[in-house]
């Protein structure tokens, strides 16, 4: 069985999927760390440089040939926008148990404020980015199977937790 875990940046996918990998002995692939890979370049970089476009067709890709390998036993960490294409989100349900690791505006805004490496977030009013990024992706994830609200919970907390409902 794989877990793919879902949400908004500074949710935790990162983390707590690094931690339920650990505490369930499976492995763990990151999208975006593996996109980096494959590119030679951060995300942000990607971003500024090519587009938010392009950004989200490798990632498409790489989603569809992640679940060409078919892994087993596999914690997946997306991208918080993997979700705003159909298609994705039919793969991420195929793929594995789909968890939302749901982040307040508040505590996504507290957990990325210092973070320079989020292109969409650049901009002076970030907290009125993330309210609004959140409310236009809430449907998409809420379709996950699980869903978790991480505020305040440590990512061992929240694996723990993902481990229960499992």
């Amino acid at each position: 069985m794989n877990v793919v875990l879902i949400g908004f940046m500074g949710s935790g996918k990162t983390s707590v999927g690094k931690a339920l990998a650990r505490k369930k002995e499976m492995d763990f692939l990151d999208m975006d760390e593996e996109i980096e890979k494959q590119e030679g370049r951060k995300i942000s970089d990607i971003v500024n440089e090519n587009g938010m476009d392009f950004f989200r067709d490798k990632e498409s890709v790489l989603l569809e040939e992640i679940s060409r390998k078919n892994p087993e036993n596999t914690v997946v960490a997306t991208g918080g926008g993997v979700i705003l294409s159909q298609e994705n989100r039919a793969i991420l349900k195929k793929l594995g148990r789909v968890v939302w690791l749901d982040v307040s505006p508040l505590h996504a805004h507290e957990r990325t404020r210092n973070d320079d490496n989020r292109p969409l977030l650049n901009h002076p009013n970030r907290r009125a980015v993330i309210e609004e990024l959140l409310r236009k992706r809430k449907p998409f994830y809420q379709e996950a199977e699980l869903h978790i609200q991480v505020d305040g919970k440590t990512p061992e907390q929240v694996a723990k937790e993902i481990e229960g409902k499992l």
